[in-house]
């Protein structure tokens, strides 16, 4: 029922046709993940951002040894597609510092962390 009172005398929230329904479908939730990150605008910092399960499963087994290697082929800033996620590291302490300035200055329109 949309909008109105509820049984114990509480405003009921009305329904809005805008918010989209929330899933728990896995598939769901990574083709959803997949076609906002090919809508993004911009352009990822250089890297591996082709697909590649090898790649996913030395980030499992060993991450620092992949960020190192990763670190010497393309500088302090590049980019990772982890699975099916393209993720962009920064190391050292002035690009996470850089970092972290800009995740404050953009936060209402920045999806994801910056790890220090």
């Amino acid at each position: 029922m949309p909008g109105g009172v509820g049984t114990l005398g509480y405003a009921r929230p009305a329904l809005s046709a805008s918010v989209p329904a929330v899933t728990s479908n896995p598939l769901a939730l990574l083709w959803q993940d997949v076609r906002d990150e090919r809508r993004a605008d911009g352009e990822y910092p250089v890297g591996e951002k082709t697909f590649s399960i090898a790649r996913t499963r030395h980030f499992e087994h060993d991450p620092l040894g992949l960020l190192l290697e990763s670190y010497e082929r393309y500088g302090p800033i590049f980019t990772l597609k982890i699975f099916h996620h393209n993720a962009v590291f920064m190391l050292g302490r002035r690009r996470t510092t850089t970092c972290s300035s800009r995740m404050r200055r953009t936060s209402s329109g920045v999806r994801g962390t910056c790890v220090t």
